[in-house]
């Protein structure tokens, strides 16, 4: 082989061996990352589904408030009527 020839292949493999390292490292810092995010996602997803729970009780406690207002608004309209019936039969 000769010399010259000889040292732009080992040079050539040198290169080719240095890249292989870089793209491993890019790939690991890549998966990283990737790890990273998805452990973020997943924490934001849990998060999600708490609040939709949270503001699913909070609609259904505000329409119970709603139909207790309205038996209660109900209620004091049929004791105010009964109210001004006593109050004519006394008169």
């Amino acid at each position: 082989i000769d010399p010259v020839l000889g040292e732009k292949v080992g040079d050539a493999a040198q290169q080719n061996e240095d890249e292989r390292k870089e793209a491993v490292t890019v790939s690991t810092d890549l998966l990283k990352e990737l790890k990273a995010f998805s452990d973020t996602a997943s924490q934001q997803h849990t998060q999600l589904k708490e609040l939709q729970t949270t503001m699913e009780d909070i609609t259904k406690a505000r329409e119970l408030m709603r139909q207790e207002k309205e038996s209660f608004s109900q209620q004091g309209a049929e004791m105010e009527k009964a109210l001004k019936e006593a109050e004519a039969l006394l008169l």
